[in-house]
């Protein structure tokens, strides 16, 4: 037979209060995020990335689509576009095929591109979710 559930017991070592009732304080995101070399440089990394794709395509696009495009994500020989609805997305598959040549000139690990739809935030006005 299976042993009963442990009691709350405010008397046990490990329920009783702090020592004073003080508190570590909380750590803030940027504290925790310094100390992690490895995140922060894949960050950077990211952020490099991203900022070389928007200048490629800012060269490229007509200004409309640009503005259309979130982002940009290249992971494991994949450009993956995010787009904010599916008539750019549509008009954002062309220009992929038509840039592709010069994409893989200039990012020869690309061997595959995809677009997706990312709507605009809920917190805009008017935005639908």
């Amino acid at each position: 037979m299976p042993k009963p559930p442990r009691r709350l017991n405010p008397r046990r070592e490990e329920n009783r209060p702090l020592a004073g009732g003080v508190r570590a304080a909380p750590k803030q995101i940027k504290q925790l995020l310094s100390r992690n070399k490895i995140l922060s440089t894949a960050v950077s990394r990211q952020l490099t990335t991203q900022n070389r794709f928007d200048a490629f395509f800012a060269e490229r696009l007509e200004p409309a689509l640009g503005q259309a495009v979130s982002h940009y994500v290249e992971q494991g020989g994949k450009l993956t576009v995010f787009v904010a609805s599916a008539g750019w997305s549509a008009r954002m598959r062309f220009a992929l095929a038509e840039l592709w040549p010069e994409l893989q000139r200039e990012w020869p690990q690309l061997n595959a591109w995809a677009v997706k739809i990312q709507p605009a935030a809920a917190s805009e006005v008017d935005a639908r979710t």
